[in-house]
């Protein structure tokens, strides 16, 4: 059996998401990588910080995407995934808005 070497590779499925606080009941960001030989554990960031998962809203999927339940205003911002093996290393972001719903209606 031959494997392919390369470097890690990591998409994005949106560049941005907006969502709605208190009517949409999940978030998924979804992020897709791969590479071979395996990447170390992946790294996600939340607005360049580490992102939290002590918050139970907060999961990873076994794809490596993010689900974010109940979303609020406060987790608007930039998620970022790196992922790193040893022969290199990739990112990819995803702007995440979540809108109030007063203001929505409002424009409406």
């Amino acid at each position: 059996m031959i494997f392919a070497v390369a470097p890690p590779v990591v998409t994005a499925s949106d560049v941005s998401i907006e969502a709605v606080e208190d009517h949409d009941p999940e978030v998924v960001l979804t992020f897709l990588s791969h590479s071979f030989p395996l990447p170390r554990p992946p790294a996600y960031e939340h607005n360049t910080q580490p992102l939290s998962f002590d918050d139970e809203r907060i999961l990873t999927l076994a794809n490596g995407s993010v689900r974010i339940l109940n979303p609020t205003r406060a987790d608007s911002g930039e998620y970022t995934l790196t992922v790193v093996n040893e022969l290199g290393n990739a990112s990819a972001s995803i702007a995440l808005t979540i809108l109030c719903e007063t203001l929505t209606l409002l424009n409406s």
